[in-house]
């Protein structure tokens, strides 16, 4: 193998999930490794508001780069698993089957050939190959992943502002992260939180807790619920955390950063963003993962029909 070239794609976490299963994968195949950062949605800027200066000087090539070099956009890269026949380049991209799916036939093909110069890649999650394929949902691959992101520099803003945090009390906290904005239908139980959070501050002898949040409403209500189980709340103060507006894209990573430095998390399992950051804490073993509850979801979805057939009316009627 002699290069592997990334474009990660969709929100930050996801990004950083298909850097991390790049590198690893480049580090097991001996191939050098860069990266195409595609400006998004939720991720408008570019690699540099995201990464140390020293990263994207090293890792980061453009859209333009790869263009004129190996005559490739990320457009024209194919579905799932592809071999070009005259630029000598593989491709893998997942799209709705996802990456982990394709890999055995990715690595047949690149078994037939003696050598692959480059092996593209177009992803938005974690996958991973050969003895570390096995142990997926095991330590090994966590314990990679955690390295990779433990020890990448995120841009020098974001990880003064980290700093400053830790420095501003050094004693040992939990993390509890909440997703509510689009992920309500997914969510536990309160008493379910309840539960976890008294679990860890008893296991772990830790009263302090670090919220981070992408609803400032739940954020504010869960600093008081905090506080009624006698352990200490505390969160970072950012001018917005809506998703729905990119300025928030600084206090996620923020807040990521300050994730993955808990002792053990509380989280629900239905977030990457969580679990990636209990992950890179590496309190995998030792963190709650709270799983969604049927009857809260059917509960959230009636209210949502509710909702959206009174608005009909009022349209209709108005």
């Amino acid at each position: 193998m002699g290069q592997i070239l990334v474009f990660p794609m969709s929100g930050y976490i996801n990004r950083l999930q298909s850097l991390a299963s790049s590198w690893i994968l480049a580090e097991q195949l001996g191939a050098t490794f860069s990266a195409c950062w595609i400006p998004f949605e939720y991720v408008p800027g570019p690699a540099s508001d995201t990464f140390s200066a020293e990263f994207c000087s090293r890792y980061l090539v453009s859209a333009d780069h790869v263009s004129a070099t190996f005559g490739i956009t990320v457009d024209e890269i194919p579905r799932y698993v592809s071999k070009s026949r005259d630029a000598g380049w593989v491709s893998l991209r997942g799209h709705d089957r996802g990456e982990q799916a394709l890999i055995p036939e990715l690595v047949k093909i690149l078994h037939e050939q003696e050598y692959v110069p480059l092996l593209v890649i177009v992803a938005g999650g974690t996958f991973c190959v050969g003895d570390l394929a096995d142990a997926k949902t095991g330590s090994a691959f966590r314990r990679a992943k955690m390295d990779f992101y433990q020890h990448l520099p995120l841009h020098e803003a974001l990880e003064s502002s980290v700093a400053q945090e830790l420095a501003a009390d050094p004693r040992p906290y939990l993390g509890l992260h909440l997703r509510y904005s689009d992920r309500s239908h997914q969510s536990p139980m309160p008493s379910a939180i309840d539960r976890a959070l008294q679990h860890s501050s008893q296991a772990s002898g830790i009263r302090r807790v670090f919220i981070a949040s992408d609803t400032a409403k739940e954020q504010r209500r869960w600093h008081e619920r905090v506080r009624s189980l006698g352990l200490e709340p505390w969160s970072v103060s950012h001018e917005t955390i809506d998703r729905r507006d990119p300025r928030s894209g600084h206090a996620a990573l923020i807040d990521w950063r300050l994730l993955g430095n808990a002792e053990r998390l509380v989280y629900f399992a239905e977030s990457s963003y969580a679990t990636e950051a209990a992950v890179a804490a590496g309190a995998w073993e030792s963190s709650i993962a709270l799983r969604t509850n049927a009857l809260r979801t059917a509960g959230i979805r009636l209210q949502s029909i509710a909702a959206s057939g009174r608005g009909w009316l009022r349209r209709r009627f108005d």
